[in-house]
């Protein structure tokens, strides 16, 4: 059996509480199967890169970064997280712990696709943003 493998999904502001576990792991130098789908409008909204690439180095975080408008040279997915972004990334996603942070309204959504993939709710951990759009 595989080690357990987490899927991080955040949109905007709802990155915060994944920077902390992140620096975390970093300062303990704790390797963790861990994705991060980071969402986001546009280029300049993309927060802590030196974390995550720091992470990347030191404990193999993988880091995929959605633009809704990315610029012409974009060497990431575009849009939003997909079965098949899901299936390219992180071959045992059926059976991986999530965790998604962000506005209410991409949280609720996530929420139900993942469900329509068949994760386990219990599977699934969320934080809501209320107030952002």
């Amino acid at each position: 059996m595989s080690e357990q493998t987490y899927i991080f999904i955040a949109g905007g502001i709802g990155i915060t509480p994944f920077r902390s576990m992140v620096k975390d792991l970093v300062d303990k130098k704790k390797k963790i199967a861990i994705t991060l789908f980071y969402q986001a409008h546009d280029e300049s909204e993309l927060l802590f890169g030196d974390l995550f690439a720091e992470a990347k180095e030191t404990i193999g975080l993988q880091t995929v970064y959605l633009l809704q408008k990315p610029p012409k040279d974009w060497p990431f997915p575009t849009g939003h997280v997909t079965q098949e972004l899901l299936e390219k990334y992180v071959p045992h996603y059926l059976s991986s712990l999530y965790y998604v942070s962000g506005p209410q309204s991409m949280v609720t959504s996530y929420n139900a696709f993942l469900e329509s993939l068949f994760i386990p709710s219990e599977h699934i951990k969320t934080d809501l943003f209320t107030g952002y759009a």
